[in-house]
């Protein structure tokens, strides 16, 4: 048999791979629509939404409230929350010893996120979690957190949260 002749690179070839990161930022292509349900996808399984109420003097209520989103992996998977990162454009990463986090705490970046499952829901029982945080943001965005019944309400949000509750 007769063997394989080597080629050359073909130059259009690698104008296509240049290309290739434009297709992926383009929202209408299907590069980025498949990339967007895969972080939908890993976020059902490995992501938290997160309600912290914390005592705090400070404030009139007498509690600080802080709303995240995060991920946790082994550290040899950091590419996959840099692919979080990028993909958003917000949030930081931690490197720990033996594991990495992505978190996003800032409420405009939360907003990318939350408008991220709006887009592209959830489908496990991740998704209640998100309806609940959900709730729990517009309180916090509209200031409503800083009297006592905002409070209340998000105290009630929190109780629900990962507790594998029935869908809405």
């Amino acid at each position: 048999p007769k063997k394989p002749e080597m080629r050359r690179t073909d130059k259009s070839n690698i104008k296509s791979k240049r290309s290739y990161s434009k297709q992926i930022d383009n929202k209408n292509s299907s590069l980025y629509t498949n990339k967007a349900w895969l972080l939908t996808g890993f976020s059902d399984g490995e992501a938290s939404f997160y309600l912290s109420i914390l005592k705090n003097d400070k404030y009139s209520t007498g509690f600080s409230i802080q709303l995240f989103f995060e991920i946790s992996l082994h550290k040899k998977d950091k590419a996959i929350l840099e692919l979080f990162q990028s993909f958003w454009g917000v949030g930081t990463i931690r490197d720990n010893p033996e594991f990495v986090k992505f978190k996003v705490t800032n409420s405009e970046d939360l907003k990318v996120v939350i408008d991220h499952f709006d887009n592209y829901p959830l489908i496990t029982q991740k998704y209640v979690d998100f309806q609940l945080f959900k709730k729990a943001f517009d309180i916090f965005k509209s200031k409503e957190h800083l009297t006592l019944e905002g409070l209340n309400k998000l105290v009630g949000i929190k109780a629900s949260m990962n507790r594998n509750n029935l869908p809405l």
